[in-house]
């Protein structure tokens, strides 16, 4: 009876061990539908740092939380993920695991203040009706020319009514507002 006993418990505890690691082709286990994501600092200096989920969804989390810290001179971009690369994610993210994936910290150099945008004055003048000049500062980029009325222009007396607005001195083209 104890020979039977024991060698129970010898295949309940080999069954266990089956079901709980799996070999690799490569020497490593894993865990029954459990995968590993590992972070690793990048250019960046910290530990590597490996979370062990199930398949499915995982949230990224922020370089800070893993105690990565920036190289000199540069702030984090995002996630790369894999190795190489197949997307890039910010930390709160969601991706789907289903095998081992590797998460690496990429970062951009700190400070870099975008080009300062530039302006110009269109100015609208009345031609031969009636106003003053009416100057409007804008964006450089595409802009939508504003009728003679938002500008508070009287066409001429007599049968006239507004055509279009010259753009250019000597004109260089035609535009209708809008």
């Amino acid at each position: 009876m104890r020979k039977i006993l024991l060698r129970a418990l010898c295949l309940i505890a080999a069954l266990c061990a089956v079901a709980g690691a799996i070999a690799c082709k490569d020497g490593s286990t894993e865990s029954a539908g459990k995968f590993t994501v590992t972070y690793q600092s990048g250019e960046g200096s910290g530990r590597a740092y490996s979370v062990e989920t199930d398949a499915g969804e995982h949230t990224l989390l922020t370089y800070t939380e893993l105690n990565f810290t920036a190289p000199d001179g540069k702030e984090f971009d995002y996630w790369q993920i894999g190795n190489p690369k197949t997307a890039e994610k910010q930390a709160g993210d969601k991706i789907t695991v289903s095998e081992n994936v590797s998460v690496i910290a990429i970062w951009k150099s700190a400070g870099e203040t975008p080009p300062a945008q530039q302006e110009f004055v269109v100015s609208y003048q009345p031609g031969e009706g009636s106003g003053t000049i009416y100057p409007v500062t804008v964006a450089a980029g595409e802009y939508t020319l504003l009728t003679y009325t938002e500008v508070n222009f009287t066409a001429p007396a007599g049968e006239y009514e507004f055509d279009y607005w010259q753009i250019g001195n000597p004109k260089t083209a035609e535009k209708q507002a809008g």
